[in-house]
C-alpha cells in the first residue's frame, strides 16, 4: 500500500466510525424524546428524515470504499456508488437543511424536541452535515 492509500483508508475508517457513533447517539435521543413529538416512532422510523438517509448512504458508501482498499469490492463499484448516492445526497441535504434553518429553525426541528436533545448531539448533527459534505467533495476532487 502506498502512503496515499494508507491515508485514504485511515480517513475513511475514521469517518465511518464517526457515522456509526452518531447513529447510536441519535438512537439514545430517540428514546428520550416524548412520544407526541417523536416522528421516529412512526412509519419509516428515523429514515423519514433526509439527514438520516444521508448518513445511511454515507455509511454504506464509506464501508464499500474501505473494502475496496483491500480489493474485496472492485474500486469502480464502490466509487460509482459513492459518487451517485452519497456525494449528491450530502450536497442536497446540507443545502436544504441550512436553507430551512435560516428561514425558520422550527422547520427543521420542533422547539419541544430541541429542549430534550442533548446539547452535544445538536452540535454533532449540525457540524457533521457540513463536515461530511465538505470532506466528501474534498476527497472526490483529490481522486476519490
Amino acid at each position: 500500500m502506498t502512503y496515499r492509500n494508507v491515508l485514504s483508508l485511515c480517513y475513511r475508517s475514521v469517518w465511518f466510525l464517526i457515522l456509526l457513533y452518531s447513529y447510536f447517539e441519535q438512537s439514545k435521543v430517540n428514546k428520550i424524546v416524548p412520544v407526541e413529538f417523536n416522528r421516529c416512532l412512526k412509519f419509516g422510523g428515523r429514515y423519514v428524515f433526509l439527514t438520516h438517509l444521508n448518513q445511511l448512504f454515507s455509511k454504506i458508501a464509506f464501508f464499500m470504499l474501505i473494502l475496496s482498499n483491500f480489493n474485496i469490492i472492485p474500486r469502480s463499484v464502490s466509487s460509482v456508488f459513492w459518487t451517485s448516492t452519497s456525494l449528491p445526497l450530502s450536497f442536497i441535504v446540507v443545502v436544504m437543511y441550512w436553507s430551512l434553518h435560516s428561514i425558520n429553525p422550527d422547520l427543521v426541528r420542533k422547539k419541544e424536541v430541541i429542549e430534550v436533545m442533548l446539547q452535544f448531539l445538536r452540535f454533532l448533527g449540525q457540524i457533521s452535515l457540513n463536515f461530511g459534505s465538505i470532506s466528501n467533495y474534498a476527497s472526490y476532487f483529490n481522486g476519490g
